[in-house]
């Protein structure tokens, strides 16, 4: 019997997740019962209930011994093809399933969310709302939330990560419309018929992104592919485009460079942008020595300095205090020459981490506190002058920014005193005071506050 508009429950039994199938099913069952066949009594609606099970879940059913009683009562049933299905926990195997959990580009944040509070039922963790919120922080795919919530500390709870979320995904929904509408006006005002079949050659925004330039540096995109789509100028505060200046933070395949000094002030702008720490993974030298100055590279590949795994060894030798920063994140950029065009090339860009990203925690990486030639000489000669370590940290990160550590002040003071035991003159490893100098006179002011509170 069925009730009109209303269909009868299903259990796939060839499903590849039988405990999930399952518990949807069930529900169904307890919906009918307690609806449309709310009358019936108890021993018919396990007749129902094994006319929906199906076959399969018949022949189940034939294996049990069960008593007259336990025939009638549909708790029964239940528990035997709850008992049936779920198979024998294993929390490192859910555990590892919910840590490989990532929002997908096109996934919700309610459906990212949903899918987290599945997964960590069977973790078995003291606290699975703590561990989802900080999954969420991890996982989650937008780089600007994600510094958003950090931002919070320990104060974050879930409610509140959801919370904030959820808010940067509407305010997206809601600008997409104006994005489309401002693109479709600023086409019709830009486009002429005769330009429809290719961009105008000849500019540097051609060559790098694919677009035609305008005199004020605006323009729209010739390919389907484009890294100004959706996105909004910095100067006229259009969109689908980008101001000439927003052209060095961008990375994208295809993009191409004159040079290799061209590549290095947009990767610059790129990681600075971003929060990228990336270093040289691997390299090829190009053979052609005319183009050596220039090119420099034949094939280059960068990528995040937590790229990759961590070393194993196969030996039962551990090395338990051996430091790494690997963490397996993905972010990687691979360029080569192209011959054809005679410029370099970008052929891979993954720019989406697994670990947090901050401006922070970007200013505390080693190629990031690493100081210049110029303020290199500032710090040796203030080391020179017996400055403290400690007094010597806080200036340096008051003049030029930067937050050098302890054991970085050290190592610079070691290659000094080693280079002064090896008769060293090279200016650029060190920096010799004259010795008819003062301390009052090589004392920067900015230091003297330092100083005094040291």
């Amino acid at each position: 019997m069925e009730s009109p508009g209303v269909s009868p429950p299903r259990m796939d039994w060839e499903s590849s997740n039988l405990p999930d199938t399952w518990r949807k099913f069930r529900q169904h069952v307890e919906l009918m019962f307690s609806g449309p066949l709310q009358a019936k009594k108890e021993e018919e609606k396990c007749s129902y209930f094994l006319l929906w099970v199906g076959e399969k879940g018949r022949d189940v059913f034939n294996t049990w011994t069960l008593t007259a009683e336990q025939r009638k009562l549909l708790r029964t049933y239940y528990d035997r093809f709850e008992a049936h299905v779920t198979p024998k926990a294993n929390p490192i195997l859910a555990r590892y399933k919910f840590h490989e959990k990532t929002q997908g580009q096109n996934e919700s944040f309610d459906q990212f969310v949903s899918e987290l509070r599945l997964l960590v039922k069977d973790c078995n963790y003291p606290n699975s709302e703590e561990m989802i919120r900080d999954r969420v922080v991890f996982a989650i795919h937008s780089p600007r939330v994600r510094e958003q919530l950090l931002c919070h500390g320990p104060d974050l709870t879930l409610e509140k990560a959801v919370e904030i979320a959820r808010s940067h995904e509407l305010s997206q929904l809601q600008l997409e419309p104006n994005m489309a509408d401002q693109s479709v006006h600023a086409e019709s005002r830009t486009m002429k018929p005769e330009q429809t079949s290719k961009p105008t050659p000849g500019t540097e925004g051609d060559s790098t992104l694919g677009c035609r330039e305008g005199a004020a540096g605006r323009g729209l995109c010739r390919t389907h592919d484009w890294p100004a789509k959706g996105r909004q100028c910095n100067k006229c505060k259009k969109s689908n485009h980008f101001a000439k200046e927003q052209h060095l933070r961008k990375m994208y395949p295809g993009q191409s460079f004159d040079s290799f000094d061209h590549f290095s002030k947009v990767l610059k702008g790129w990681s600075e942008e971003g929060y990228h720490p990336v270093h040289k993974e691997r390299s090829e030298k190009i053979q052609d020595e005319t183009l050596l100055s220039t090119i420099k590279y034949s094939r280059l590949t960068l990528s995040c300095v937590h790229y990759g795994a961590r070393r194993t060894y196969q030996s039962n030798h551990e090395r338990p205090f051996q430091h790494s920063l690997r963490m397996g994140c993905p972010v990687i950029i691979k360029i080569r020459y192209d011959r054809t065009v005679n410029k370099l090339v970008v052929s891979k860009v993954v720019e989406e981490h697994n670990h947090p990203v901050s401006a922070q925690l970007f200013q505390k990486y080693a190629q990031n506190r690493r100081p210049n030639a110029q303020e290199r000489q500032e710090i040796e000669k203030l080391l020179e002058l017996k400055v403290s370590a400690a007094t010597l940290k806080g200036f340096v990160n008051d003049r030029f920014g930067k937050q050098m550590t302890l054991k970085d002040l050290h190592n610079i003071r070691q290659q000094v005193k080693k280079a002064k035991q090896n008769n060293l003159t090279d200016a650029d490893q060190i920096v010799h005071v004259p010795a008819q100098s003062h301390q009052a006179d090589i004392v920067p002011e900015s230091l003297e506050k330092f100083h005094d509170t040291a």
